[in-house]
């Protein structure tokens, strides 16, 4: 008997967040994951013995803050794709489209991790907020920046 009681309270709090849900990430499939994942996550970590009203809020703010860290990753992620298709020109000629990406990831991946985050600053920064953002000197960022350009373009003229 229980079991069927929380089986209502399941879909009737499941039907009561999706409209939000929906609101917020404007895709029917993108909510019913949210919801889904909160339901989990609420399972794991949370006390079941408190109405329904905590629980949708609960539930709430748990499958707010997946869709949230979620569609950051995937902005950084985009970012990072846009930020290696801007590099293209500098290390590549027009005429050679079908290995250019391929070779330009495999050499990011060879730089030092202050290099790389140097260079992949740099297609969105200006060098002054780079320092700053890694506690170095203007003219060191630039040193490293150069160093690196010139250390991805020998590393795929060499593949």
């Amino acid at each position: 008997m229980n079991r069927a009681i929380q089986r209502v309270d399941h879909k009737q709090l499941t039907d009561d967040l999706r409209p939000g849900f929906r609101r917020l990430t404007r895709n029917v499939d993108e909510a019913d994951e949210a919801i889904q994942e909160a339901w989990a996550r609420w399972i794991a970590k949370c006390d079941p013995l408190v109405d329904d009203a905590t629980i949708k809020k609960q539930l709430t703010v748990i499958g707010r803050n997946y869709f949230l860290n979620r569609e950051r990753k995937r902005r950084t992620e985009r970012r990072n794709q846009l930020n290696l298709l801007q590099l293209r020109p500098l290390f590549f000629a027009p005429d050679q489209k079908d290995k250019q990406l391929t070779e330009l990831l495999y050499a990011l991946e060879k730089l030092d991790p202050l290099e790389r985050e140097v260079v992949e600053k740099r297609q969105y920064q200006p060098f002054a907020e780079i320092a700053d953002s890694l506690g170095l000197s203007e003219s060191s960022v630039r040193r490293i920046h150069s160093r690196a350009l010139a250390r991805l373009r020998r590393l795929i003229s060499d593949a």
